[in-house]
């Protein structure tokens, strides 16, 4: 199973870590509005921080057959009601990617070693999220895509 990470050199038994920054179409918007303008990218890889997606910018996601990444990284900097917040704003925006029919991929995007994970704890991450059998395989195929050597070309060659 692959995890994109924010920091290069770090290792997890059971894991192949990606270096976001390798990733040529890996976009993290600080604002609300970059992260509409990031959304209609074609093929990016988004990590929007405060999971505000609404079903526009779901849709303009799945148009550009772009992946939304859920980070359990951004669940482990939260504690108390604070991370009930971060959790209910990634299933509002799961279910805005249901709806328009975007990708969805869940990493850690790590910065240390503390904050990796295993592949048992990101599969019960997306458990927690409301995430099926199903999707879980799909989401791992989708990481699988934009992480193997073959990257954001599969992307493109799928959806034609």
């Amino acid at each position: 199973m692959y995890d994109i990470v924010l920091s290069n050199g770090m290792k997890k038994q059971g894991l192949t870590l990606i270096d976001a920054k390798s990733l040529k179409l890996f976009r993290e918007p600080k604002s609300e509005a970059e992260a509409r303008a990031a959304c209609k990218s074609q093929c990016a890889m988004l990590h929007i921080s405060g999971y505000g997606v609404d079903e526009g910018m779901a849709k303009d996601i799945a148009k550009a057959r772009g992946v939304l990444l859920f980070s359990f990284s951004d669940i482990l900097r939260e504690s108390g009601f604070r991370r009930a917040i971060a959790i209910s704003k990634m299933r509002l925006a799961l279910e805005a990617c249901r709806g328009a029919g975007a990708n969805f991929a869940a990493c850690t995007l790590a910065a240390n070693s503390n904050e990796l994970r295993t592949k048992h704890e990101l599969l019960a991450f997306l458990s927690v999220l409301g995430i099926g059998t199903h999707e879980k395989k799909h989401s791992e195929c989708i990481l699988e895509r934009i992480c193997g050597k073959s990257g954001a070309a599969a992307l493109q060659k799928e959806s034609m």
